[in-house]
């Protein structure tokens, strides 16, 4: 086998060396920099801190899509897009043994990329901006050698964090690509005042692509069908059985990751998915089935319980004596609530679930201002992931919440739900004062109300004249909220509550402002349209559709069947630099005549930035730059809605 392995490896490095020097340098695209591979299995050897070593396996591959997985200690899987022009990706989560395909679901309900790894032009200089940070070639066609190997024609990028570097500190980190191979080295650097400098570096030691020991699924583009002859998940197992028994002969052995990386989170033990992700969480610390390949059963994949709740991996089984911490947070589809204030102007607000996902909310609370959260409703606990305010639309930032925070910024509520029980967070420290309380609130009375006193810092007893609480009934949420203070002795209390005075699940509607072509083709009249939205509603299809004339006094501007592939910003809370990303299908070139498709263009994407409050826009046709009749852009040009177009004296009700 080591033989056979070593030919294989062999027989790709000629081959590589072919690859390099057939192509000019101006033929490469993206592409090249990330192929994907069928059956591709990468070991990169680390150094610096214990994972840095992994495995990357592809184990599916859905047109320009591919989902990897790297292995660690724990697993993270990722799903790719990979075009001429730009490598993203798409989802990224960590725990994750389920082999199931999550491409379509992506494909369907994500609209903004994690990240942009890699973008054209592959030059020197190119920089641009991502949702966690910046990025930028800073070296392109160098000679890069590994282990032995010469790669020629790397491509380096550096990535910049999102958060800002102190001067006389350094964090360095690059990504290191090859032509027809991928990536073949990470690098991390890091110089913190007061400790000493530090370190990780990741190269490619193996590559094996033949197919013995993991085997990529290639669904086919048309039909959805598996490719491969792995279509049925009950012949995975065969192949999960061939990786076990000839793990030592590709250089990545168990012992080399420690969690059993080969045999416990291939495709193979997919006769039961739905039990697969809580494999990753048994007692022995490894992602297999606890011992299966062992005795040749898989009786042990189904003595998890069905939790998500990622805080309790080590065993997934424990049962919680009492009440759950979810049931007093639950994740409700459409909810619509509205609260009455008393005591200050900005006590009023209305909350919105607008996207729920697995255990995770993202929420809207509208008050004067508007606040974005998202929150993680587990059996355990609920936590507070991210808090953003002055965001007004509606924007899918799970996702990259969930692979980017490390640290909740705030735990509301905490298992076990007993009176005294005391948890420090983030912000200060929090307590249950009773779990029977009665709360009238209009014409509901709720019974056995969950009352949590918050504190603002960890010593309770400096919260003596301030006092907040807040009241959660079971199976409804947050009912009342409560805050009290006394600034002196010879002043009044001040009071605040928000008192819960309705919900409504049925969905609700939004006011946008759409803008169309005028009679005579010369300006851009705003129309203001109610749009009913629900939870996980995303905008991109409605736009599309508002386009197409689909919606009720909304003229149709778009050719029939546009579609908007994506649709995005930068993530930025700097209102002055909030470009927006918009990729239409190929319908948009059948527009004939440069004033219509003027026209029509700018009505789109005007309504698109009102919407976002973009700045300006990169505007797309499948990933390529827009050519259609009389308008030509350039790769990354940047565009401009012309506000001058804009009839502002006529806006239609």
């Amino acid at each position: 086998m080591k033989l056979k392995l070593a030919s294989a490896i062999a027989t790709f490095a000629i081959s590589l060396g072919f690859y390099a020097t057939a192509f000019a340098q101006d033929s490469y695209t993206v592409q090249d920099y990330f192929p994907l591979t069928e059956n591709y299995h990468a070991w990169f050897e680390g150094d610096g801190i214990e994972f840095s070593s992994y495995d990357v396996y592809f184990d599916y591959i859905e047109d320009n899509y591919v989902q990897t997985r790297t292995v660690s200690g724990t697993s993270m899987l990722e799903i790719y897009q990979v075009t001429e022009d730009t490598l993203y990706l798409w989802y990224q989560e960590p725990e994750m043994y389920d082999p199931d395909n999550y491409i379509p679901e992506i494909k369907n309900t994500v609209d903004v990329p994690v990240d942009v790894p890699l973008q054209a032009p592959l030059e020197v200089g190119n920089t641009w901006g991502t949702a966690s940070g910046q990025r930028e070639i800073v070296e392109a066609f160098i000679p890069l050698e590994i282990n032995g190997t010469t790669y020629q024609d790397v491509i380096v990028v550096r990535e910049y964090p999102d958060f800002e570097i102190p001067e006389n500190e350094t964090v360095e980190m690059y990504k290191y690509y090859a032509p027809g191979v991928g990536l073949v080295q990470d690098y991390y650097y890091s110089e913190i005042e007061g400790e000493e400098p530090f370190s990780v570096t990741s190269v490619l030691h193996t590559l094996d692509t033949s197919g013995t020991n993991h085997q990529t699924v290639v669904v086919g583009a048309e039909d959805g069908t598996e490719e491969d002859g792995t279509e049925e998940n009950d012949t995975e197992e065969d192949n999960g059985t061939e990786e076990n028994d000839t793990e030592e002969d590709n250089g990545t052995e168990e012992d080399s990751t420690e969690d059993g990386t080969e045999d416990g989170t291939e495709e193979d033990n997919t006769e039961e998915n739905d039990t697969e992700e809580d494999n990753g969480t048994e007692d022995n610390g490894t992602e297999e089935d606890n011992g299966t390949e062992d005795n040749g059963t898989e009786e042990d994949n189904n003595e998890e319980s069905n939790t998500e709740d990622e805080s309790s991996e080590e065993d997934g089984t424990e049962e919680i004596d009492g009440p759950l911490a979810s049931d007093y947070f639950p994740l409700t589809d459409n909810y619509h609530a509205f609260f009455e204030g008393e005591g200050i102007e900005y006590a009023t607000y209305e909350t919105y679930f607008d996207f729920i996902d697995d255990d995770y909310v993202q929420t809207r609370t509208i008050s004067g201002t508007s606040l974005v959260e998202i929150f993680q409703a587990t059996d355990e606990a609920v936590y507070q992931w991210y808090a953003q305010p002055e965001i007004y639309v509606r924007e899918n930032f799970i996702s990259r919440v969930r692979s980017q925070a490390d640290e909740p910024l705030d735990v509301l509520i905490q298992t076990p739900i007993e009176v005294g029980n005391y948890w420090e967070t983030e912000t200060g420290a929090r307590e249950i004062v009773s779990i029977d309380e009665t709360v009238e609130v209009g014409d509901e009375t709720y019974e056995d109300v969950l009352v949590i006193e918050v504190y603002q810092n960890e010593e309770t007893e400096q919260n003596e004249e301030n006092q907040t609480l807040e009241y959660y009934a079971p199976g409804v949420g947050l009912v009342l909220e409560e805050f009290s203070s006394v600034a002196g002795e010879d002043e009044e209390p001040v009071v605040v509550t928000s008192t819960l005075d309705s919900i409504e699940t049925d969905g609700w509607y939004e006011t946008i402002t759409v803008f169309v072509p005028d009679e005579q083709g010369m300006y851009l009249e705003p129309v203001e349209y109610e749009l009913f939205t629900e939870t996980d509603t995303f905008m991109r299809g409605d736009f599309a559709s508002i386009f197409q004339g689909e919606h009720d006094g909304i003229p149709q501007i778009a050719p029939d069947g546009l579609t908007i592939n994506f649709m995005y910003t930068h993530w930025n809370s700097n209102p002055s630099d909030n470009r927006l990303f918009v990729d239409f299908s190929n319908e948009i070139t059948e527009l004939r005549g440069s004033t219509e498709v003027l026209m029509t263009l700018e009505a789109m994407l005007h309504t698109i930035q009102n919407y976002y409050y973009g700045t300006d826009m990169i505007v797309t046709v499948e990933n390529e730059p827009l050519h259609t009749d009389g308008i030509q852009f350039n790769e990354d040009e940047v565009y401009v809605p012309d506000e001058s177009l804009i009839n502002e004296s006529e806006t239609v009700q």
